[in-house]
Formats: C-alpha cells, sequence, structure tokens
C-alpha cells in the first residue's frame, strides 16, 4: 500500500560495524505488537558528514570491496573533498583493494589529496604519476570534460607539492588550470581553487590569485558552506598580503561568525590564524598571543599547518617582549 516510516538514525559511533534494528508495531491493523527485526552491515564517516548520500549505500566492506563500490565512492569524491573531508574519505579509499584502486585515476588522485592534506609530499607524487599514467591510458574511455578535469586536479596537485618545476612551468600550468576551470567551477573543489590561488601568490601574481579566488567566490555560490568560507579566507589572507588590513580583517570576523554560527571548526581555526596574525602587525601582543594559542590548541584540524606558523609568531611576539626564556621554550 502506500505510506512509509522514516526515522532519522545516527550511526556514526556504530561505523564499519554491524546494526541490528528491532521495530515495534502499533496502530498497524493485523500487526499490533508485532515486532520487525533486520541485521544490516554499515559504513559510515566517524563524524556526521554528507559524504553518505543517497547513492552511497551502507555496504562497503573491507572483504567485498566491488568494482561498484569503487564506481559510488567515485561519483561522491569530489563533494567530499569539497567538504575538506580528507580522513573520511581516506577511509572509504582503504577499503577499496589496491588492485581496483591502481586501475582509476579518479580514486588516485582522490588519495593523492589525501597525501597532499597529510603534508605528505612523496607519497602525493608517486600517487600522481600513476594517476598520470591511467589519464592517458584512460582517455578514450573518459569524456573529453572528464579527462581535462582530472588534469586540473593533477595540476593543482603537481604544483603544489613538485618543487621541481619551475616558477615558469608551475605558473604556465595554472594559467592553463584557470582557464579551463573558471568555467567549470561547480565541477571541482575548493582545495584545487586553493592550490592554484595560493601556488600564484607565492609566485609573485598576488593580484592572479586574488581575482581566482574572488572570482570562484562569485561562480560558485552552490558549494557547501565550509567550501566557501575556505574561498573567503584565501580572499582576505591575500588583501593582508597587499596591506588591506581592513579588508582582511572583515573576512576574517565574518567567517570567525558563521564559523561559530554553523559549528565550523576548521574555519574557526584559520579565521583566529588571520586575525592573529593582523594584531600581530598592529603591535596589540596580548590579542595575537591569544588567537595563536586557540590556533595551535586545535593543531590536528588543519595538519599541523597553521599551528606551526603561529608557533613561530609566538617566539617572534616573545622575542619583541625581551622574554627569551618564553622563546626559547616555545622552539
Amino acid at each position: 500500500g502506500k505510506g512509509g516510516l522514516i526515522a532519522p538514525v545516527k550511526l556514526s559511533a556504530g561505523a564499519d560495524r554491524p546494526v541490528e534494528a528491532t521495530i515495534r508495531l502499533f496502530g498497524v491493523p493485523g500487526f499490533e505488537g508485532q515486532s520487525i527485526s533486520f541485521r544490516e552491515a554499515v559504513s559510515v564517516p566517524a563524524r556526521e558528514v554528507r559524504l553518505a548520500s543517497n547513492e552511497i549505500q551502507p555496504r562497503i566492506k573491507v572483504s567485498s570491496a566491488t568494482q561498484s563500490d569503487a564506481k559510488l565512492i567515485a561519483r561522491q569524491r569530489v563533494n567530499v573533498l569539497n567538504e575538506l573531508l580528507f580522513s573520511e574519505l581516506e577511509v572509504w579509499l582503504n577499503q577499496i583493494p589496491l588492485s581496483l584502486l591502481n586501475q582509476r585515476a579518479d580514486l588516485l588522485i582522490g588519495m593523492a589529496w589525501v597525501k597532499w592534506d597529510h603534508v605528505d609530499n612523496g607519497p602525493c607524487l608517486a600517487l600522481l604519476r600513476q594517476a598520470a599514467n591511467l589519464i592517458e591510458s584512460e582517455s578514450a574511455a573518459l569524456s573529453e570534460k572528464s579527462r581535462q578535469l582530472l588534469a586540473v586536479e593533477f595540476n593543482a596537485l603537481q604544483v603544489a607539492v613538485d618543487k621541481s618545476l619551475t616558477p615558469e612551468t608551475a605558473l604556465a600550468l595554472i594559467r592553463q588550470s584557470w582557464a579551463f576551470l573558471r568555467q567549470h567551477l561547480t565541477l571541482t573543489h575548493c582545495s584545487v581553487i586553493l592550490s592554484l590561488a595560493y601556488r600564484s601568490q607565492e609566485l609573485g601574481e598576488l593580484e592572479f590569485a586574488k581575482m581566482i579566488v574572488q572570482t570562484t567566490f562569485d561562480g560558485a555560490s552552490n558549494w557547501p558552506m565550509l567550501a566557501r568560507c575556505r574561498i573567503a579566507h584565501a580572499a582576505g589572507f591575500f588583501h593582508f598580503c597587499s596591506g588591506e588590513s581592513v579588508e582582511a580583517e572583515q573576512r576574517f570576523q565574518h567567517n570567525l561568525q558563521m564559523a561559530l554560527k554553523h559549528n565550523l571548526p576548521i574555519i574557526s581555526v584559520v579565521s583566529r590564524h588571520g586575525l592573529g596574525a593582523i594584531a600581530d602587525v598592529r603591535n596589540q601582543l596580548e590579542q595575537a598571543m591569544a588567537y595563536h594559542l586557540e590556533v595551535i590548541a586545535q593543531a590536528q584540524l588543519t595538519s599541523g599547518r597553521d599551528a606551526a606558523v603561529a608557533m613561530y609568531s609566538l617566539i617572534g611576539i616573545n622575542a619583541r617582549r625581551l622574554d627569551q626564556e618564553k622563546s626559547r621554550a616555545l622552539v
């Protein structure tokens, strides 16, 4: 007949464990007081995330991952990365046998993003080399757009981790990637944009970097809030690099408000990092120290990147205050 039963259930605590559920029916003629039991093996991320969409069924287990399972994960890969869920993606990819993982360029690039987030550049480059060979050999099986999107992700990772690239080559790859990507922003994820923009800034192309993030912020309105806040933070950082501390502070403060309102801990950390840098250059040392200490306390949220910079800032602040003992202790 018509009708149904919907019950939201939080499964994060039972990730990778079999779940047994019993439902007792009331108010249903002919079934009053009867129970229905079922058992299902589930796999969900440790945090409450949007990874397990309606497409990904709770049936992927280490012992039975199949080609169809790999396809399901591949279809959700960009969405997961746009939520900065690197650890959760790593869990899913580790469930795929290596023999199967090594057959898909998109999954290899997904794992390369995980290694990039872990600041593990050697394995990241090795995965990129594997992916490059597959992109070439699979070119006939991929649509032109899919091939180009994978190539752009490859370029974004390569310019970020391959220090053997000359500045001219890196910048050419960035410009080539952006020329394609700006027309397909809804099909990529924020880490691609951030990699291209931050590397551009490092190569002396600050205005180009600002244009990348502003165009993305305006054009990717359908991205999740976390991704948009991450792009907004980059815009604030580039304002800061341009000496526009008022504009930078406005970006960071707005992001911090959004982080507190919507429980976005990563955005909270990077926003405090930015505000600490501004307080530092304004010689507001007590305020700067408070921000830096908050960043260090949550170092794991950004793989230690922001915490390391905050630690150096604290060393500098204590040196300026002629507190050599604290500076030595921090070192």
